[in-house]
């Protein structure tokens, strides 16, 4: 098999050296646009809480600058086809009859691999979502490595090293990082508040964190974090949840990205009330644990 050129619009554009390219160029895709299309349930997350990943979506007048890396095609083409489609070659549909070309030449890179998400994927994103929509699934995520957000904020910041300014990646990581309020992760607001499962005692004030949270705030378990209702304070010691809230996993949280149980010495102390019910809380009919109180605001201590 002789060399074979891959057009990379997404991570493959800077983390491409495991594939041991002989050469890299920068190349314009023509006619298709990026979209965070497909949901990924293995690299950046998993079949109970997917990541969202790049695709491409048919734009006529629309090109895409990207990378295009030649590779060994006997050596290295089942690594591409491994990581681009997946072990069963379903995730992306690999083609080579597209427009590439080189950006220094303007020179056509003959039989360039392109890879297309499958719409018949059950991974493939068929409705319309906004930003918002996209970056809430990016932040509910749990990859095996990393912060649930690294992929969207790091393909956007990768591609702007690489002197790609794509509207699609800017729009994507501002809403991401508009979610996370990551401008000031010294303090997070509007924190949903659940009562602690049954197990937990009350000898000192605790709080349970998903890992979004933690990993916002760089605090560990066992770690303590101070927590704000109007004009009250308290310390409390972190413990682990995720959007499942404890308690077996029989109440999920309303938002799984910003939402924390405190046990109920911390709860009175600091003063929340249950929430009464109206158009957006339907839990007063539940057991205490899995009520839902006035927000509060996380800092750090």
């Amino acid at each position: 098999m002789t060399d074979i050129w891959i057009f990379g619009y997404g991570s493959l554009m800077w983390d491409n050296v495991r594939h041991h390219p002989k050469k890299i160029v920068r190349a314009t895709l023509h006619g298709y646009g990026r979209i965070y299309n497909k949901l990924s349930v293995v690299s950046r997350g998993t079949r109970s809480d997917p990541g969202i990943v790049l695709g491409l979506r048919r734009r006529i007048g629309t090109n895409i600058k990207g990378v295009a890396i030649l590779i060994d095609g006997t050596r290295d083409l089942k690594g591409i086809r491994d990581r681009e489609q997946g072990v069963r070659r379903t995730a992306y549909l690999e083609t080579n009859d597209l427009k590439v070309t080189d950006d220094d030449t303007g020179r056509r890179l003959e039989g360039c691999l392109v890879y297309l998400p499958n719409p018949r994927s059950p991974t493939f994103i068929h409705e319309i979502l906004s930003f918002d929509a996209k970056a809430d699934i990016a932040i509910s995520s749990r990859p095996p490595i990393g912060n649930p957000w690294d992929y969207v904020i790091q393909t956007h910041q990768k591609a702007l090293q690489l002197g790609i300014d794509d509207t699609t990646l800017r729009k994507a990581s501002e809403a991401v990082k508009r979610i996370l309020d990551q401008d000031d992760i010294e303090t997070i607001q509007y924190v949903e508040v659940y009562g602690a499962p049954t197990m937990v005692s009350n000898d000192v004030c605790k709080i349970g964190l998903p890992k979004v949270l933690r990993d916002l705030l760089n605090v560990q378990q066992g770690s303590a974090i101070k927590v704000n209702y109007q004009d009250r304070t308290v310390d409390a010691i972190v413990y682990k949840t995720d959007k499942d809230l404890l308690e077996r996993g029989q109440c999920k949280a309303d938002n799984p990205r910003k939402h924390c149980w405190l046990n109920r010495l911390a709860r009175e102390e600091l003063g929340v009330s249950i929430l009464p019910v109206n158009s957006t809380t339907h839990r007063n009919h539940l057991p205490r644990f899995k009520r839902k109180f006035t927000p509060v605001t996380l800092s750090k201590t």
